[in-house]
């Protein structure tokens, strides 16, 4: 990828300022502000990009073609990568990771990687869409968009785009198309089949997964399990699992929302206490099946931590609205309640770990003297509490023992292994 000085030379001060007052003294009288804008962005761009291509009100800098099929208008949707840079230079965005290592602003808790926008009218900038038009999948263009047309309303003729511009800054853009959709949800449900076709998974919910239209059509997400499955009992738990892999037993639980079915902010829309309650008597059974009480290693997933030693950390059983001065949060930051309900089954049946989410930070709890499972907490991107890293846990049966490794993505290192032995 080329430099910032080979894209994007130096301001020349001297002869800019020069520029600018020949501008100010030639400027008609009458003239509208926003048309001595543009008197003045003309200079500076004669200057700095003279060879820069026009294209209906923007300034192709750049354009490396692309191999794939062309951006289309008529899709919504659009994935793609980009940075942008103030004529000064100085970049104000950007979400290519390479790039970022490269010019040195590259940050473990930003974000890098495709971008879901959407163009049209009211959606995206008409000087974004100009940019796009022409676009094949995998090019790149580089380009600078006018202040006037960074407007989300579309003209016929740039003295109207100056008529009714406001007060944004002209940017230079370097965007990489990579795909487009006319539905983002068909897209992201095929993408996930095509990869479960090669890679099983089995998908744990939080608590976000418990809200928005979306969640009553999850199971199009991922497998529930199928009706033959279940008895009349358990029907509704369709998101739990317990499954035999080689020698590990894997039981999923749902730890529901963290905030109580009583807390206002629900109106009265959630049951997660019954829907606990009946995991409960789910797992009671499913621990004592045959292929699970026979694996030497039992593994254990929900989403809200079990256990906190933290006497300052919410148990998510504050009534009638999750506030006590006592806790640090408004919302549940470990399940109390389950704790109490699963705990003691899981410690019953043998279980070695108990791997959850939630806090975005990576913890590791040991077992306790009532408690034979240890509680490891994956990391995640951190939002309050200063710079996370996100992990990825891998377990393996290597010999008489459970290794798992726990893998630190920002760093790219191995952040910690624990071996447990056969129950």
């Amino acid at each position: 990828m080329k430099t910032m000085n080979h894209i994007l030379p130096r301001l020349i001060l001297l002869p800019v300022a020069a520029a600018l007052v020949a501008v100010s003294c030639n400027k008609n009288v009458g003239e509208g502000a926003n048309v001595a804008l543009k008197r003045q962005f003309d200079a500076w761009r004669a200057i700095h990009y003279p060879a820069a291509q026009e294209k209906d009100g923007i300034y192709i800098i750049e354009d490396i073609p692309g191999t794939g099929r062309e951006w289309d208008d008529d899709l919504p949707v659009t994935f793609l990568t980009y940075t942008m840079r103030d004529l000064d230079g100085t970049v104000t965005y950007n979400t290519d990771e390479q790039w970022a290592k490269q010019m040195g602003t590259w940050t473990r808790t930003g974000y890098y990687g495709p971008q879901i926008t959407l163009t049209g009218e009211e959606a995206s900038y008409a000087g974004l869409d100009v940019l796009l038009d022409g676009m094949r999948q995998g090019g790149t263009r580089t380009a600078i968009i006018p202040s006037w047309m960074l407007t989300y309303k579309r003209y016929d003729s740039t003295e109207k785009y100056l008529e009714v511009s406001t007060d944004a800054v002209s940017t230079i853009y370097t965007v990489t198309f990579l795909d487009q959709t006319a539905n983002l949800k068909d897209y992201e449900f095929r993408n996930l089949k095509d990869y479960a076709a090669e890679t099983p998974y089995l998908f744990c919910p939080g608590n976000h997964d418990s809200r928005g239209r979306a969640n009553r059509h999850l199971e199009k997400v991922w497998m529930y399990r199928q009706p033959e499955e279940r008895d009349v009992r358990d029907w509704d738990l369709g998101r739990n699992f317990a499954v035999r892999l080689g020698e590990m037993a894997l039981v999923g639980l749902d730890t529901a929302e963290d905030k109580l079915d009583t807390n206002p902010r629900f109106a009265g829309l959630f049951k997660s206490a019954e829907y606990r309650e009946a995991q409960t008597a789910w797992l009671r059974d499913a621990l004592k099946r045959p292929e699970i009480a026979s694996a030497p290693y039992l593994v254990a997933f929900c989403h809200i931590p079990l256990f906190d030693d933290d006497p300052s950390h919410n148990p998510g059983d504050v009534a009638p609205d999750d506030t006590d001065p006592r806790y640090t949060t408004d919302y549940a930051y470990w399940q109390r309640t389950c704790g109490n309900m699963w705990g003691p089954l899981l410690h019953e049946a043998g279980c070695q770990v108990l791997i959850v989410g939630h806090l975005h930070r990576y913890r590791y709890y040991a077992p306790g003297a009532d408690r034979c499972w240890a509680q490891l907490v994956g990391g995640g991107r951190d939002m309050k509490e200063g710079p996370g890293f996100p992990t990825v846990i891998e377990g393996k049966v290597m010999g008489d023992r459970l290794r798992l490794t726990v893998h630190n993505i920002f760093a790219g290192t191995v952040q910690d292994v624990f071996e447990f032995l056969p129950r």
